[in-house]
C-alpha cells in the first residue's frame, strides 16, 4: 500500500494584546533610554526589561503552526519567527475517534465530558476542524486548520471517522 504525506502550514495573525505590547514596549524603550541622562541604573533596568518585552512579544506575533499528515498519524508544530520550531501534540489514527467541523453537533456528547481541549489554529474563523482523541480514557479535541487534501487523505483512511 501506498504511504499519504502532506503537509500544511498555517500562519497565525497576532492578537490586538501582543501588538499593543510590542508599541508599548517600544515607546518604554525610548522612555527609559532617555530616562538614563538623569537616573543611569534606572534607565538600563527599564531599557532591559522593555527589551524583554519587546522579544517575548515578537516571538508570539511571528507564530506559524505546521500540521504533518503521515499515514494517518498527525504531528501538530508550532513555529516561532521562521527559526525555532516546537512539537505540541501527536495523535495516531488508532486515537482517532472522530474529525468533523468546529460547530458540528457529533462533538457535543465530547465537550459534556469534560475533554482536553487544544488549538492549533490561525487567524482565520472558517474552515476550522476538531479531531477528537482518547488519550488514557480522556477526550482530547484539538482544533485546527486542514486543507482539503489532508481532509481527502483522512477520508480516504477511514471514511466512517471523517465527516466533511
Amino acid at each position: 500500500m501506498e504511504s499519504q504525506y502532506y503537509e500544511h502550514l498555517v500562519h497565525c495573525k497576532a492578537s490586538p494584546l501582543v501588538q499593543i505590547l510590542r508599541v508599548l514596549s517600544v515607546v518604554g524603550f525610548v522612555f527609559s533610554f532617555i530616562l538614563m541622562t538623569t537616573s543611569i541604573i534606572v534607565g538600563i533596568i527599564g531599557c532591559v526589561l522593555m527589551g524583554l518585552l519587546f522579544w517575548f512579544s515578537n516571538q508570539e506575533a511571528g507564530k506559524e503552526y505546521e500540521y504533518v499528515y503521515v499515514d494517518g498519524d498527525i504531528s501538530f508544530d508550532a513555529i516561532y519567527n521562521k527559526s525555532k520550531r516546537k512539537n505540541k501534540a501527536k495523535t495516531s489514527w488508532e486515537e482517532t475517534r472522530l474529525v468533523c467541523r468546529a460547530d458540528a453537533p457529533e462533538l457535543e456528547g465530547y465537550r459534556q465530558k469534560n475533554a482536553k481541549v487544544q488549538s492549533f489554529t490561525g487567524s482565520s474563523k472558517e474552515g476550522i476542524y476538531a479531531l477528537v482523541t482518547e488519550a488514557g480514557g480522556v477526550p482530547v479535541i484539538t482544533y485546527f486548520e486542514p486543507a482539503q487534501e489532508m481532509l481527502e487523505m483522512m477520508w480516504r483512511k477511514s471514511p466512517s471517522r471523517v465527516k466533511r
